[in-house]
């Protein structure tokens, strides 16, 4: 091998050490730099995972509590007059599968989400500012779409909820809806009550009152049924249907303040959440939204 050839393997050996130094530097670097962004988001992830298991065990021992309480009184209720206490069981665990629906249904309309105004919104938003409304629009579209569903389900205890929401005459006629079914052994059922769209459609004065339009547009199963037997005799449990509502509030003289409760109005109570509308203290039936505002219509269109 001649001074030159050896020179030549000399410098090939030296590229190829600096290369593989060099590629494993950059390795390495790229490696810290990826476990780094892996390590972010992992930790991420751990905490969003720990808040999540954290709510779901929340609402898994809310919902086991309100379920609880509905069989243990409607035993309680039917167990009076059943020595057996067979028929009071029966009864209890209706009651708990129709509740675990009133629960499914209201999370649908809580999880609704509300888009933010459109161009045709505006016009009306303005005018409702400039009477001196000041409140948030979006809170109050929730509001309107709690009592909707308080409304559409159309238990008494669901319209108790909403009573202080609703006219007199509103209220009576709803009810007697009701009682009305119950007479000729009948029930009218919704399920799976789900909104697709709420908008606020209206704003005005008419004869000197301040007037609001809301409109939702709903898909929902909707049938009756014999309760003796449970055989559907009118409409299909699973058909759905859409349905176009329009609500029509007009304004209280009150000024009390409007939005979110904190407390309830009856035992000053801090309201974290209610069961089916009732303060878990001492029991008043609340929506934990609150308005200067009547519900006098209720139309589906």
């Amino acid at each position: 091998m001649t001074k030159y050839e050896f020179h030549f393997y000399i410098i090939k050996i030296i590229i190829l050490v600096l290369g593989f130094v060099g590629a494993s530097f950059s390795i390495f670097l790229y490696s810290r730099k990826r476990k780094k962004k892996i390590d972010f988001d992992e930790f991420t992830a751990v905490e969003k995972i720990k808040k999540q298991d954290i709510e779901d065990k929340q609402k898994i021992e809310y919902e086991a509590q309100v379920l609880n309480k509905v069989y243990q009184d409607t035993y309680e209720k039917y167990n009076k007059t059943d020595s057996w206490g067979v028929s009071a069981h029966v009864k209890a665990h209706e009651a708990v599968e129709k509740a675990k629906k009133d629960l499914y249904n209201f999370e649908v309309i809580d999880s609704v989400e509300v888009k933010k105004e459109s161009v045709k919104e505006a016009g009306s938003i303005k005018a409702l500012k400039e009477n001196g409304n000041t409140f948030d629009v979006e809170l109050f579209k929730k509001w309107a779409r709690q009592i909707c569903g308080c409304i559409k389900i159309g238990t008494d205890e669901q319209l108790k909820v909403v009573k202080n929401c609703i006219s007199d005459e509103l209220y009576t006629r709803l009810l007697f809806q009701i009682k009305e079914f119950e007479k000729d052994g009948l029930e009218f059922r919704t399920e799976d009550f789900m909104i697709e769209n709420c908008k606020l459609l209206d704003y005005g004065k008419r004869l000197g009152q301040e007037e609001i339009q809301i409109y939702i547009d709903a898909k929902m199963k909707e049938y009756i049924v014999r309760k003796s037997d449970d055989t559907v005799v009118r409409g299909d449990r699973n058909k759905y249907f859409n349905k176009k509502i329009i609500m029509t509030f007009i304004k209280k003289k009150e000024t009390a303040e409007e939005g979110l409760m904190h407390n309830c109005p009856n035992c000053g109570a801090q309201i974290i959440q209610t069961d089916f509308g009732n303060c878990r203290y001492c029991q008043t039936l609340i929506l934990p939204i609150r308005y200067n505002w009547t519900l006098v219509k209720f139309e589906t269109v």
